[in-house]
């Protein structure tokens, strides 16, 4: 939905997807409309596919082949752009299967040209802590075996390839940095954490009730109104009782 709302695009069915949501009506999102919605040439991963990964080797292959397909994927979305130099050294990258940093370059070229079409970046990252998770569950299962925990090499050179990732296309990569970046996952994303050397972010969680909690769950009420049309014999106060604010 973020994808669709950021995107550049003049079909008007797209824009219709929203009506009736408070985004597309409330006027105190009037500023959001006018400077975010389809304003952007969209960049959108997801790291959920990494989660099969046995070993370190796997790892980057799953990971190198997905950002190979996701290139191929915006290649075709924007051929009509592209000059025939940079349309070889994408379809070259994506057919010879190449690595990681000429993957890179791939998207490099891929947005210096959308940038010379005049359009805005934005990059959308799903599930960014998935492969954190990996070499995490994967040190527990070794404890099983009598080993010690130790988040070891498989966690150690997942940070180093995570690492290259946001760098290129939050730090260093790219001049000038995209006008947006959004990065979901399910851990808190900490300015101490593996993503340190990211200093200009800001963070929102979804138990942060003032930044974010009214957007988050059901009001009350509407608790109050799931209870009584579903006709559960429920008790609202000990329910509501859980949550002593606005949302659930």
């Amino acid at each position: 939905m973020l994808a669709a709302f950021l995107t550049k695009d003049q079909n008007k069915e797209t824009k219709d997807i929203f009506a009736g949501f408070s985004i597309a009506t409330n006027p105190k999102f009037e500023n959001i409309r006018r400077e975010h919605q389809q304003k952007y040439a969209v960049n959108r991963f997801s790291f959920s596919h990494c989660r099969s990964a046995l070993t370190v080797v796997q790892f980057r292959n799953k990971f190198s082949t997905k950002m190979r397909d996701r290139l191929l994927a915006y290649y075709r979305e924007y051929e009509e752009l592209l000059d025939p130099k940079t349309k070889l050294l994408i379809s070259s990258t994506v057919m010879q299967r190449k690595d990681f940093a000429e993957v890179l370059e791939g998207f490099y070229h891929l947005i210096i040209t959308l940038r010379n079409d005049g359009n805005k970046i934005a990059v959308l990252i799903d599930e960014y802590d998935a492969p954190f998770h990996l070499a995490i569950e994967k040190a527990i299962s070794e404890t099983a075996e009598g080993k010690p925990f130790v988040l070891g090499e498989f966690y150690s050179r997942i940070v180093i390839l995570m690492r290259k990732f946001y760098s290129f296309f939050f730090k260093d990569g790219l001049s000038p940095l995209p006008e947006c970046g959004v990065i979901i996952g399910i851990t808190y994303m900490a300015k101490t954490s593996i993503l340190s050397d990211l200093t200009d972010f800001k963070a929102y969680t979804t138990l942060g009730y003032d930044q974010f909690g009214p957007y988050f769950g059901f009001l009350e009420k509407e608790v109050k109104w799931l209870i009584e049309t579903s006709q559960k014999k429920l008790a609202k106060p000990s329910i509501l009782s859980l949550v002593p604010r606005k949302t659930l």
